[in-house]
């Protein structure tokens, strides 16, 4: 049960970000004084985190009886 945080959400994340990487235009970014290089750079760390809850979450599921 303690896992069940990386098991359910780390999918719905992934989809949250692709989803905000499609909708979100840069003139809104521009706006509201993001940077390219600032925007990469929180897509880079914030993908990263996601992608290991995702990875750990799949491990589980594999080894879970």
């Amino acid at each position: 049960m303690k896992w069940r945080f990386t098991k359910d959400y780390g999918i719905i994340f992934a989809l949250i970000g692709y989803v905000m990487g499609f909708i979100i235009t840069e003139k809104f970014y521009i706006a509201i004084g993001v940077t390219n290089e600032m925007y990469h750079i929180g897509a880079i760390v914030g993908g990263g985190i996601v992608v290991s809850m995702v990875v750990v979450g799949l491990f589980i599921i594999y080894v879970s009886p």
